[in-house]
């Protein structure tokens, strides 16, 4: 769908731009004899209103051209000086409105949303390290174990600084070759700091997989052997 309203819109914007050039020629004096003197400067100016709103001015300029107005009536001559005494009063109007529409805008505009709630601290981690894992992400050095406390698991990642890495997701992925696609989804580790992560209890072999939404793939992988409880601290 949205490719075809952008190709109508691509086709629509041609034939005005088509329209706008035969315009400038052909119709702009017709329409309106004001115009007569006018410089390089004007005509630019009023080009992006005749590609957007060619209808309409090919509409006025077949009006025009059988001598009626958009109401019916016959046109009557407008001397090109009192069209452009029009417009002066008419810039007049306008210089007045626009500051206080920018006033009222500024007064009217709703209130700021609240601040955000400030990120939840990591729970705090559980006694026993079974296993200890390293690995780079680009060029950061990343630390991360596996913690439990009976069945209870956790992982455990520690990041330094912040990584270079866009949309730095964590994903907990049993069995060799595990995937993003196939695995736990535990959370977002792009800022410093020590983030921890419950797993389903029991875990004991398998793999933190680090994630890149901005890359499209796994950026770095802490494999877990599966070691008791009691292991290196």
């Amino acid at each position: 769908m949205i490719e075809t309203l952008l190709a109508v819109l691509a086709v629509y914007l041609a034939l005005g731009v088509l329209f706008a050039l035969v315009f400038h020629v052909a119709g702009l004096k017709k329409v309106d004899p004001a115009v007569e003197g006018a410089g390089l400067f004007f005509r630019l100016l009023i080009t992006p209103g005749l590609v957007g709103l060619w209808p309409l001015m090919a509409a006025q300029w077949a009006r025009t051209a059988a001598g009626r107005t958009a109401f019916g009536a016959t046109e009557k001559p407008v001397s090109p000086g009192g069209l452009r005494a029009f417009h002066r009063r008419l810039a007049m109007v306008l210089l007045i409105l626009l500051p206080l529409a920018v006033v009222a805008a500024v007064g009217l505009r709703p209130a700021p949303p609240p601040p955000q709630p400030a990120v939840l601290p990591a729970p705090p981690p559980l006694p026993q390290t079974l296993a200890t894992a390293q690995a780079l992400a680009g060029t950061v050095p990343l630390t991360a174990r596996l913690l439990a406390q009976g069945a209870a698991r956790q992982v455990e990642i520690a990041v330094p600084e912040a990584l270079l890495v866009p949309g730095a997701l964590l994903y907990w992925g049993e069995g060799a070759g595990a995937k993003p696609g196939d695995s736990l989804f535990l959370g977002g580790v792009g800022a410093p700091g020590t983030h921890r992560f419950p797993l389903p209890e029991g875990t004991g072999k398998g793999a933190a997989l680090l994630y890149s939404t901005g890359h499209g793939a796994t950026v770095a992988t802490f494999a877990f052997d599966g070691a008791a409880p009691g292991g290196r601290d």
